[in-house]
């Protein structure tokens, strides 16, 4: 605002010298024209038509033309010359002034596009990753883990299953330097890696790999900048933090990694189960529970991603 304030007093200042050189080239000129009246008419009975040219008296009469009205004259076209530069010189100033206004202009309603965008982009991502939390807990309630106890097993089912089971895994899959499983250990293995292997906790499991993953490409997603050919984050840091806020509590990612830290130990105890019972086996796990690790593995590194988010 103050830079275009002092452009227009310049410009004003300007004008008004530009006034006074048209000003004052009129006045030479008004002074030779009266220069010349004055002189034909002092002169006007001096001459006819049909006389005799007075070479000498002609000659005089040039001369003060030349000396005296063009002084005048060639002075007044010198201003009109300056005040002709001064008005393309204040034309320009004009023009370079509402090239700067349309320049702010064009910034401004760029950062509100781009706030617009912003805004939209961060709506949609909530929506998404709502539904599809959604979908995750409508999975997470088909997931059934079968407990042996006394007198009778018990099965719990629904989204409870992810508690239970950390819970019974940390408690009888305990680390030991050799394994040497009792019998009950033993009936809970079983259990346990029965659950690993069920349908739907390798559905639950892919289902979740695939909502992590979503929703962290949706919050880290790049905008395109066609001008300078490169890519920036849609999003600024404070939207992703919320983001990120909002997908941690709704997916509990701390008890989502215990579980899967769980899951790991439950393959490897029942990896050591087998071997144990047929000890010419490799102590390896089998294709298809390898492929669970490596998912489990995958998993765990976004989970964690997730987190490291939230510290900064």
């Amino acid at each position: 605002m103050e830079e275009s304030s002092s452009q227009h007093t310049a410009v004003r200042q300007s004008n008004s010298s530009e006034k006074g050189f048209e000003l004052t080239a009129y006045i030479f000129i008004g002074l030779g024209s009266s220069a010349l009246i004055y002189l034909l008419f002092r002169l006007w009975g001096q001459y006819q038509l049909r006389g005799a040219v007075d070479l000498s008296a002609t000659a005089q009469f040039g001369d003060y033309i030349g000396g005296v009205v063009g002084a005048f004259w060639s002075l007044a076209g010198v201003l009109l010359f300056y005040a002709s530069l001064k008005s393309q010189q204040n034309a320009l100033e004009t023009q370079r002034g509402e090239f700067e206004l349309q320049k702010k202009e064009l910034k401004l309603q760029r950062a509100e596009l781009h706030s617009q965008r912003q805004e939209y982009a961060t709506m949609r991502v909530i929506e998404v990753i709502y539904r599809q939390l959604e979908m995750l807990f409508k999975k997470s309630e088909a997931l059934s883990l079968t407990i042996p106890s006394a007198p009778e097993e018990r099965l719990i089912a629904g989204q409870l299953v992810i508690h239970e089971f950390t819970r019974h895994a940390r408690h009888h899959l305990k680390p030991q330097p050799i394994f040497q499983p009792t019998e009950p250990q033993i009936r809970h293995i079983e259990a346990l890696y029965t659950f690993t292997q069920s349908r739907t906790t390798k559905e639950y499991l892919r289902y979740l790999n695939l909502t992590v993953d979503v929703c962290i490409k949706l919050v880290e997603q790049q905008e395109h900048k066609t001008a300078s050919d490169s890519e920036d984050l849609l999003l600024d840091k404070d939207t992703r933090l919320n983001l990120y806020l909002i997908l941690d509590g709704n997916l509990a990612t701390k008890q989502h990694l215990r579980y899967l830290n769980m899951m790991k130990r439950a393959l490897k105890s029942n990896s050591q189960l087998r071997q144990q019972d047929n000890p010419n086996m490799p102590n390896r796990y089998l294709p298809s529970e390898q492929s669970q690790i490596d998912l489990i593995g995958d998993l765990t590194i976004k989970l964690k991603s997730i987190i490291s988010q939230l510290q900064f």
